[in-house]
């Protein structure tokens, strides 16, 4: 008789029921959304910023505004280059506990 286990039920994944893993957990998802928010925004002030530096390019007002709107890209590259780590490292330690199934070196 061939018993059929899930995945859920592997000893090697270590499972966190603790009351600091869920909070991490929570805290990690909140500033993933931060960081999704914070870009949106980002976003929006770099096409309004844009605009404003493309209409007044010649004053020293429109040179600030595109410094800004320069500083906004960068802090967008940077917010989508963290949450793309954060995502490769969720994506790296699932596929680790999968080659740590004892099932699937039978």
């Amino acid at each position: 008789m061939v018993s059929v286990r899930s995945p859920l039920d592997n000893p090697a994944v270590e499972k966190d029921y603790s009351t600091s893993g869920k909070v991490a957990t929570h805290v990690k998802y909140a500033f993933i959304t931060t960081l999704n928010v914070a870009a949106v925004a980002l976003g929006v002030f770099m096409l309004i910023s844009a605009v404003a530096a493309g209409v007044a390019l010649t004053s020293l007002v429109g040179l600030g505004i595109a410094v800004l709107a320069i500083t906004g890209v960068a802090v967008l590259i940077l917010a989508l280059w963290i949450k793309t780590c954060m995502e490769q490292r969720k994506v790296s330690q699932v596929i680790v506990h999968q080659h740590q199934d004892p099932l699937l070196v039978e």
